[in-house]
Protein backbone atom coordinates (compact mmCIF):
# COMPACT_ATOMS: atom_id res chain seq x y z
CA UNK A 1 0.00 0.00 0.00
CA UNK A 2 1.50 3.39 -0.97
CA UNK A 3 2.32 5.83 1.80
CA UNK A 4 -0.10 8.74 2.22
CA UNK A 5 1.52 12.12 1.61
CA UNK A 6 1.45 14.47 4.59
CA UNK A 7 -1.91 16.04 5.46
CA UNK A 8 -2.52 19.74 4.89
CA UNK A 9 -4.47 21.43 7.68
CA UNK A 10 -6.45 24.67 7.64
CA UNK A 11 -7.30 26.12 11.07
CA UNK A 12 -10.09 28.69 11.22
CA UNK A 13 -9.87 30.29 14.66
CA UNK A 14 -9.92 33.74 16.23
CA UNK A 15 -8.54 32.62 19.62
CA UNK A 16 -4.80 33.32 19.35
CA UNK A 17 -3.80 31.10 22.28
CA UNK A 18 -5.71 28.13 20.83
CA UNK A 19 -4.34 28.86 17.37
CA UNK A 20 -0.73 29.12 18.58
CA UNK A 21 -0.91 25.93 20.66
CA UNK A 22 -2.46 23.93 17.83
CA UNK A 23 -0.05 25.23 15.21
CA UNK A 24 2.94 24.28 17.36
CA UNK A 25 1.55 20.81 18.06
CA UNK A 26 0.46 20.12 14.49
CA UNK A 27 3.75 21.27 12.98
CA UNK A 28 5.64 18.75 15.16
CA UNK A 29 3.55 15.88 13.79
CA UNK A 30 5.28 13.93 11.00
CA UNK A 31 2.08 13.24 9.10
CA UNK A 32 1.16 16.95 8.88
CA UNK A 33 2.58 18.68 5.82
CA UNK A 34 1.31 22.26 6.13
CA UNK A 35 -0.70 24.18 8.70
CA UNK A 36 -2.42 27.37 7.59
CA UNK A 37 -4.71 29.64 9.56
CA UNK A 38 -7.48 32.03 8.68
CA UNK A 39 -8.28 34.87 11.04
CA UNK A 40 -10.43 37.98 10.82
CA UNK A 41 -9.23 40.41 8.19
CA UNK A 42 -6.69 38.05 6.62
CA UNK A 43 -7.65 36.16 3.47
CA UNK A 44 -6.40 32.58 3.09
CA UNK A 45 -3.20 32.07 1.13
CA UNK A 46 -3.71 31.19 -2.51
CA UNK A 47 -1.58 28.73 -4.44
CA UNK A 48 -0.81 26.51 -1.45
CA UNK A 49 -1.94 22.92 -1.04
CA UNK A 50 -5.68 22.47 -0.59
CA UNK A 51 -6.53 21.35 2.94
CA UNK A 52 -7.19 17.72 3.74
CA UNK A 53 -8.48 18.72 7.18
CA UNK A 54 -10.25 21.92 8.25
CA UNK A 55 -10.46 22.67 11.98
CA UNK A 56 -13.16 25.18 12.93
CA UNK A 57 -13.08 26.86 16.32
CA UNK A 58 -16.70 27.25 17.40
CA UNK A 59 -15.68 30.08 19.73
CA UNK A 60 -15.92 32.14 21.71
CA UNK A 61 -15.55 34.41 19.93
CA UNK A 62 -17.89 33.05 17.30
CA UNK A 63 -16.34 32.53 13.86
CA UNK A 64 -16.64 35.54 11.60
CA UNK A 65 -18.01 35.81 8.09
CA UNK A 66 -14.56 36.18 6.45
CA UNK A 67 -13.46 32.87 7.95
CA UNK A 68 -16.58 31.18 6.65
CA UNK A 69 -15.98 32.67 3.19
CA UNK A 70 -12.50 31.11 3.30
CA UNK A 71 -14.07 27.72 4.00
CA UNK A 72 -16.41 28.17 1.03
CA UNK A 73 -13.32 28.58 -1.17
CA UNK A 74 -11.81 25.23 -0.11
CA UNK A 75 -12.68 21.84 -1.58
CA UNK A 76 -15.60 20.22 0.20
CA UNK A 77 -13.74 16.88 0.25
CA UNK A 78 -11.71 18.20 3.18
CA UNK A 79 -12.47 16.58 6.53
CA UNK A 80 -14.24 19.23 8.63
CA UNK A 81 -13.88 19.08 12.42
CA UNK A 82 -15.31 21.49 14.98
CA UNK A 83 -13.36 22.46 18.08
CA UNK A 84 -15.83 23.25 20.84
CA UNK A 85 -16.03 23.68 24.60
CA UNK A 86 -19.54 22.26 24.63
CA UNK A 87 -22.13 20.69 22.37
CA UNK A 88 -24.72 23.46 22.64
CA UNK A 89 -27.46 23.98 20.09
CA UNK A 90 -25.45 26.88 18.62
CA UNK A 91 -22.40 24.61 18.26
CA UNK A 92 -24.48 21.88 16.63
CA UNK A 93 -25.94 24.36 14.12
CA UNK A 94 -22.47 25.67 13.35
CA UNK A 95 -21.11 22.14 12.83
CA UNK A 96 -23.97 21.32 10.49
CA UNK A 97 -23.44 24.53 8.51
CA UNK A 98 -19.78 23.69 7.81
CA UNK A 99 -20.39 19.99 7.19
CA UNK A 100 -18.37 18.82 10.19
CA UNK A 101 -18.10 15.09 10.80
CA UNK A 102 -16.97 15.33 14.44
CA UNK A 103 -16.57 17.57 17.46
CA UNK A 104 -13.28 17.71 19.31
CA UNK A 105 -13.43 19.08 22.84
CA UNK A 106 -11.09 21.99 23.36
CA UNK A 107 -9.77 22.98 26.75
CA UNK A 108 -6.52 24.27 28.20
CA UNK A 109 -4.71 21.27 26.69
CA UNK A 110 -6.07 21.83 23.17
CA UNK A 111 -2.82 20.69 21.57
CA UNK A 112 -3.57 17.21 22.92
CA UNK A 113 -6.15 16.77 20.14
CA UNK A 114 -3.38 16.53 17.54
CA UNK A 115 -3.29 12.69 17.58
CA UNK A 116 -7.07 12.64 17.10
CA UNK A 117 -6.84 14.99 14.13
CA UNK A 118 -4.17 12.79 12.54
CA UNK A 119 -6.14 9.59 13.21
CA UNK A 120 -9.38 11.00 11.79
CA UNK A 121 -7.56 12.34 8.72
CA UNK A 122 -5.95 8.95 8.14
CA UNK A 123 -9.31 7.21 8.45
CA UNK A 124 -10.97 9.66 6.08
CA UNK A 125 -8.12 9.26 3.62
CA UNK A 126 -8.44 5.46 3.74
CA UNK A 127 -12.20 5.73 3.14
CA UNK A 128 -11.63 7.97 0.11
CA UNK A 129 -9.40 5.42 -1.56
CA UNK A 130 -11.87 2.53 -1.20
Amino acid sequence: MPLRPPFNVLLIAEDSSLRDALIRALEREESIGTVRTVVKGRPPLQGVPAPDVVLFDAGPPAPDAAAMAAWDATPKEALALVLASDASEQTRKFAEAVGAVAYLRKDSGAAAITPLVVALAALASADASL
